[in-house]
């Protein structure tokens, strides 16, 4: 059960694709007046309200802060996320789990490089709690390959070399992101205008 063609891949945060993203959740916003809200049910405008307040939401986000832009922990969590929520699911065989994971692993060089060159002057605590993801990745990853290891054997070799390949990568991660770590950045506060703006979707 479950979509999982795309499991092998990674988000695409620079910038157009976020402008993409607003433009099709303002769309979205745009069908959901069409809906004459007067002939649904209780529960249906409930459904509405909800949906509606979503989309809001995540259009402020996108548009009126930094987060999909310089932010150095959205980029550790989502590549190791993505691999961990993998391992999670029940309806993958090992076998299929691991096939997508070394998609991800194929992908994770150049997902950290596109992160590198889109993060400016991140929050000094962001960078921080990424540059502490980017270092535990390591032992993340490695008990990850010995798990998969064990299970196929006749694997080892090709899970080696892409999960060497991993390692590197996010220490190279860790290493771009001393210097954000070392400096102040800017604050991560989203300011009282962003924030009264969310307190009404």
């Amino acid at each position: 059960m479950g979509e999982h063609r795309y499991d092998g891949r990674y988000p695409d945060f620079s910038a157009g694709a976020v402008n993409r993203m607003v433009n099709k959740l303002r769309q979205m916003k745009t069908n959901l007046k069409k809906i004459k809200t007067a002939e649904l049910s209780i529960d249906a405008k409930v459904d509405y309200m909800l949906l509606e307040s979503n989309i809001d939401t995540q259009v402020i986000y996108l548009t009126s802060t930094a987060l999909y832009r310089d932010n150095p922990k959205l980029i550790s969590s989502s590549a190791i996320n993505g691999i961990y929520f993998i391992m999670l699911s029940q309806s993958l065989s090992v076998r299929e789990q691991l096939k997508l994971i070394l998609e991800r692993l194929a992908n994770l060089p150049d997902f950290l490089t596109a992160g590198e060159k889109q993060i400016k002057n991140p929050p000094q605590v962001w960078a921080v709690l990424a540059k502490e993801e980017a270092d535990n990745a390591t032992t993340f990853l490695n008990d990850v390959s010995a798990f998969y290891g064990t299970q196929l054997p006749e694997q080892q070799n090709e899970i080696d070399v892409k999960f060497a390949v991993a390692v590197a990568a996010f220490q190279d991660y860790a290493d771009f992101l001393n210097d954000f770590v070392e400096r102040e950045g800017q604050s991560f506060a989203i300011g009282r205008e962003v924030y009264n703006r969310l307190l009404t979707t």
